[in-house]
């Protein structure tokens, strides 16, 4: 009698079922976290250039603005407070998934005195913010308040 050593080709099956279900849930994990990392890059990013206008504000004395187009999930910046003077280059379109909360659009004018402006229609506000949404992920909010502080929160408070 001989003894025959090796697997079966159901043992086999089984082994790579098992491999298949670990790399999908593994694909899986690692697609919310790079959702995730886009998320809270791009409110780093919007943040960032909200603060390099305002520190352009204050050095050359002109009233820079930033418009949020909450339903086009835009963000635009602006050399003056003028429509005509968008700088195309730091013009931000939100990935994919990634969403401003319902509403219309927001002007928050960065003042020459480091102060911050919100308008929103025909209100005048003096703080603001605006909440970056992405499935699956905690809201992320860029708070301004009227003194020229500018920060980010995973809560409004």
């Amino acid at each position: 009698m001989t003894s025959e050593r090796g697997y079966t080709l159901i043992e086999m099956l089984v082994v790579l079922a098992i491999i298949g279900i670990i790399a999908g849930l593994a694909v899986l994990s690692l697609g919310s976290t790079i959702v995730g990392a886009t998320h809270s890059s791009t409110a780093e990013d919007i943040l960032s250039r909200m603060r390099h206008l305002q520190e352009q504000a204050m050095s050359d004395g002109q009233e820079r603005r930033v418009t949020f187009l909450l339903n086009n999930d835009q963000v635009r910046f602006y050399a003056t407070a003028a429509e005509a003077s968008e700088i195309r280059s730091l013009r931000i379109v939100l990935p994919p998934g990634v969403t401003f909360q319902n509403g219309t659009s927001l002007n928050v004018f960065l003042t020459h005195s480091g102060h911050i402006r919100t308008t929103s229609g025909a209100s005048t506000l003096l703080g603001g913010s605006a909440r970056i949404r992405c499935p699956g992920q905690e809201d992320m909010y860029i708070i301004w308040y009227h003194t020229g502080r500018i920060r980010l929160s995973n809560r409004l408070d």
